[in-house]
This record gives C-alpha cells, structure tokens and sequence, in this order.
C-alpha cells in the first residue's frame, strides 16, 4: 500500500470486533484501538512507513492481517503458488524482500536492464526454537 492512501477497516461479520492497529511509533490516544460492530467501515490513514503494519481483533485473537505502507509502489503479494511480478520495473539495482508471517524475511539483490525479465526464487528458513 502506498503511504498516505486510505485504508478500510470493515466488519462484514454479525459479531463486534475490538480493532486493535500495532503501529511502530506511537499516535494520538485510541486510534490504534476500537470497538467496531457489524457493517461499519472505518478508514485508517497511515503516516509513516510500516514493513508490516500488523491489524487484528483483540477478541477474535486469530482474526489478523498483515499490510506494509510504503513510500514507493514497487510491491507485489504472491499468488497461492508463491509467484510474484513486478512488471515495466524501471533498470536498476533493486534489494528484494520476500516476506512470511511465520519465516519472516528473505532478501536478495537483483540487477535488471530495460526490457530483462529475470526469475528469483527465495527460500525461507524454519524459525529457531
């Protein structure tokens, strides 16, 4: 997401949640948490970048999302087979981060020419116990 954008908040659900925001730096008293009821939608502005910005519900603990606010568009989330794509990537040097919930992060440098489609395929480690 890029920063500055409106992000939405909703309840499509017949029970109320406690929306609960984990910013990095802290914000005005009671807008990181909220008691929301069914059908609201409540709009969050994020200021700062995040890498992620973690959202859950402090009743329903395993109700979460993950969402990173970034400064640049250069993002892409995978699909169910872990592909990814970053078309029309402008020529550079670029660090690119693969990002789990449980694994955590992955990098790898890459270079690429105008015009080049380069494949990378990252491997995560299982957490130290």
């Amino acid at each position: 997401m890029l920063l500055g954008r409106r992000l939405e908040v909703t309840n499509s659900d017949n029970a109320t949640h406690n929306v609960h925001v984990f910013y990095s730096k802290p914000r005005a008293v009671g807008s990181d948490n909220w008691s929301q009821k069914p059908g609201a939608r409540d709009p969050v502005i994020v200021e700062n970048p995040e890498l992620p910005l973690k959202i859950g519900c402090e009743i329903h603990t395993w109700m979460r999302a993950y969402v990173f606010v970034m400064k640049h568009g250069l993002f892409a989330v995978t699909s169910k087979d872990g592909a990814f794509s970053l078309p029309a990537l402008p020529a550079g040097t670029y660090d690119v981060i693969a990002w789990h919930e449980v694994y955590g992060e992955a990098k790898q440098k890459v270079d690429v020419k105008a015009g080049e489609t380069k494949s990378i395929e990252f491997t995560f480690e299982a957490p130290k116990k």
